[in-house]
């Protein structure tokens, strides 16, 4: 009897469980959905309940599933088809358990993922813009820019004003006022010091605002001179906005500020005529010229070309234009006048058609230069 009791340590447990309880094993075999029989075999070693009674039964005598699985080694010991199960069982619960948290870490990630991506997305999605910006006025040229709207920062870039019927001088005080009218009355945003490449940025404004969207329709730029003689100009232009691109990837406008074809008809005397109403100087019969502080046109009237020249980065640009043809010639110098870059580039077929020197690739912005400085002029 010592010896089928020692073989039978897990029946024995069950039935001193049970007995402390006061329970019959029908009363025991209810609440673990067996029969009295299946209770009465494992109490007297005829069989052994699975892992999942195991687990069952630990959980309702509240005793550590662990000794309850050794007490059912031990009472079927030398029984190697018993053991051999047990560890088809645990290895099957194993493998359920490494599954199931391989699924649920995949659905984790992805939902991770997911929340991520919709909360970077949110955080992004049209918060990219750019806009192409004119400057209208009686009293200046039409003066071209753009806007760019970002979630760090905005900035409004602005060409060189220039001024009708006036020629500022050295000793004038100039400022730059960016305001929206409210009530008739001006309300400053933005200001600067003088009339050459313009920049406003919303970390310098008076008034901290996250976009200029809501003064789009309200919005001008006044120029201030103050002379030597303390008397005092002012020139007011209204400055008007087009998108050109969004991050949404629904809008973009894939106009490059290509050349305006009207430009190309116009005969020689037709643009003479337009370039002397907007600054230009007649040198000759067969030469106008615009000087800047920053760039210098000519207009060679015969053969129907416009020279443009200007400074950057100790770089000096040279970018011939004709007309006729369509072509732009690029030369790009350094400070000791060598070429860094000479190429022709066809506009109409949009091709470099002869690199001799450089990369030859900057030809949109030098078309940008061309069209915003001089190709404005032809677009009315």
């Amino acid at each position: 009897m010592e010896e089928n009791g020692n073989k039978n340590k897990f029946g024995n447990l069950l039935t001193e469980l049970r007995t402390k309880k006061n329970m019959t094993q029908r009363e025991l075999a209810e609440k673990l959905m067996v029969s009295d029989k299946t209770i009465s075999r494992w109490e007297t070693g005829g069989s052994l309940p699975d892992m999942d009674m195991i687990h069952a039964i630990s959980k309702f005598f509240k005793i550590s599933i662990n000794d309850l699985s050794l007490l059912r080694v031990e009472s079927k010991e030398g029984n190697e088809e018993i053991v051999h199960d047990m560890i088809k069982e645990f290895s099957y619960k194993d493998k359920q358990k490494i599954r199931i948290i391989k699924i649920i870490s995949i659905i984790a990630i992805s939902i991770i993922t997911f929340i991520s991506g919709a909360f970077i997305f949110s955080l992004s999605y049209n918060k990219f813009k750019v806009y192409n910006v004119i400057i209208k006025s009686d009293d200046m040229y039409p003066t071209y820019g753009n806007y760019v709207e970002t979630k760090i920062k905005n900035t409004l870039s602005l060409n060189n004003l220039m001024l009708r019927n006036y020629t500022i001088k050295n000793t004038d005080n100039v400022s730059v006022d960016l305001y929206f009218l409210l009530d008739d009355n001006e309300n400053i945003l933005y200001s600067y010091n003088n009339l050459y490449n313009i920049k406003f940025i919303d970390s310098e404004s008076y008034i901290k605002i996250k976009s200029l969207n809501k003064y789009f329709d309200n919005l001008y730029i006044k120029v201030t001179i103050i002379d030597s003689n303390n008397n005092i100009k002012t020139f007011k232009g209204k400055i008007e906005f087009a998108l050109d691109f969004s991050n949404n990837k629904i809008y973009n406008n894939n106009d490059n500020s290509s050349i305006n074809n009207d430009t190309i008809n116009l005969n020689p005397e037709d643009i003479k005529k337009i370039l002397l109403n907007n600054g230009f100087e007649k040198v000759t019969d067969d030469l106008l010229i615009l000087n800047s502080n920053n760039f210098k046109i000519n207009y060679l009237i015969n053969s129907n070309k416009f020279s443009y020249t200007y400074e950057s980065n100790r770089l000096t640009y040279h970018y011939m234009y004709d007309i006729n043809k369509n072509i732009l010639t690029v030369d790009i110098l350094d400070n000791n006048n060598i070429d860094i870059e000479n190429y022709t580039y066809d506009v109409t077929n949009n091709i470099v058609i002869e690199c001799i020197t450089g990369k030859c690739n900057n030809y949109k912005e030098a078309m940008n230069k061309i069209s915003k400085d001089i190709l404005y002029m032809f677009t009315n």
